[in-house]
């Protein structure tokens, strides 16, 4: 019997880990953030050393029934490469139906369980599906049984519990899951009560699961990945918000902000069509000058056309050009943490 089961542990990581190649190995990953996760983002992360993307956190249901829905958040390319789709939703048909539609243009579809947001409650998606167990588990396997693409899951650290987190992920990996993404703080650990990431949970994880496992949280800078890395032995580093200021952050470069907004316009105009993109992202590529430059800031917020856009590019480079853009010390990742 203890013959069999390490035959079938050994033919099970050798699967893992073909799933692991076809995707390259990745080590820097961007992760997945309604409106902001977009192709054009994608790209432009991709530029700077990001091995693999996830697409914006997709409503299944609103996906299934909307086909506006459907083109205005969801694109691909050739060199979108390696992808990951995001759904979040709590019914095994619906997420079905979703996958149906993009399975051709990703490399596997993510289950959104770690969105902390007040929607999410009132959908009873994301870390507030992290409670009901046995809800998560039959989910899960109902998808991995019925769909031929491979699935992936998100999650977040349950309470400060690293028993029922880690019994989450034995069972989710039981289930034919291919990778985890452990963001290793609550639902509750965020905005204003923001606290440090627990590398601890990500490392145990790590630790016992054969399936691949990605540490998501507290990366603010370039060295932090490697100490992520060695620390959690994680096999890549998911940012978010770090990279939505600094898109060149896997890079190790220091690319000005009116250059990486430039960049970022370029590849919007080449594979976007929803203006809301622009504004989002450049709230928070600009973040330091629109401290001190407040008139700046209120041209961007009225902003709506695409000739409005065009029209605040064109001064925010002149601006720079003329040498009065000047920036605060003020980040947009240390927005809610009192240190600077």
């Amino acid at each position: 019997m203890k013959e069999e089961e390490s035959d079938e542990l050994v033919q099970k990581k050798e699967y893992e880990k073909t799933f692991w190649e076809q995707i390259g190995k990745p080590k820097h990953v961007l992760a997945p953030m309604v409106d902001l996760s977009e192709l054009a983002f994608r790209l432009l992360c991709r530029n700077y050393n990001c091995h693999l993307a996830f697409t914006p956190m997709l409503h299944a249901k609103n996906f299934v029934e909307h086909e506006k829905y459907r083109k205005g958040y969801f694109q691909s390319c050739k060199k979108d490469e390696p992808v990951i789709a995001q759904f979040c939703g709590n019914n095994s048909k619906i997420i079905l139906s979703a996958i149906e539609y993009i399975k051709n243009d990703v490399n596997a579809v993510d289950l959104n369980l770690g969105c902390p947001q007040q929607i999410a409650k009132k959908g009873n998606y994301g870390a507030f599906l992290l409670h009901k167990h046995d809800e998560v588990v039959n989910l899960v396997s109902d998808i991995t049984n019925n769909c031929n693409i491979p699935i992936t899951c998100k999650i977040r650290k349950i309470d400060q519990d690293y028993q029922k987190t880690l019994n989450l992920c034995y069972d989710l990996q039981s289930r034919n899951v291919k990778m985890i993404t452990v963001h290793g703080r609550t639902k509750e650990e965020k905005g204003v009560n923001i606290k440090e990431c627990d590398y601890e949970i990500i490392k145990i994880i790590k630790e016992r699961l054969n399936i691949p496992i990605i540490a998501n949280g507290s990366i603010e800078h370039f060295e932090d990945v490697q100490k992520c890395l060695n620390y959690t032995k994680a096999d890549a580093v998911m940012c978010a918000e770090i990279l939505l200021e600094k898109p060149y952050f896997f890079s190790n470069q220091n690319v000005h902000a009116v250059d990486i907004v430039n960049e970022y316009y370029d590849l919007f105009l080449q594979y976007e069509s929803n203006p809301k993109y622009l504004k989002g992202h450049l709230f928070k590529m600009l973040y330091k000058y629109f401290q001190v430059h407040t008139d700046l800031r209120d041209l961007l917020n009225n902003c709506h056309s695409l000739d409005d856009y065009v029209n605040f590019r064109s001064i925010l480079n002149e601006r720079r050009t003329s040498g009065v853009l000047t920036e605060s010390t003020l980040s947009w990742y240390r927005r809610y943490r009192k240190t600077q």
